[in-house]
């Protein structure tokens, strides 16, 4: 298998979201849109950042 050729092809860590993206988090091309998610769901970010979540083996 093939190994990932810089960290920004790899994921570092995972959390899981009980809701779906909505309103200004999709934008109208209908990809995630990360600083609104940043925004909105700033304590979900910061709990990623803190070690809450899954990581790789």
């Amino acid at each position: 298998m093939p190994q990932p050729a810089g960290q920004s092809r790899r994921v570092a860590a995972l959390r899981l979201l009980a809701s779906p993206p909505t309103g200004d988090e999709i934008a109208d091309k209908g990809y995630i849109n990360q600083r609104e998610v940043q925004r909105q769901r700033a304590h979900e970010v910061e709990a990623l950042y803190r070690g809450d979540a899954i990581f790789p083996a």
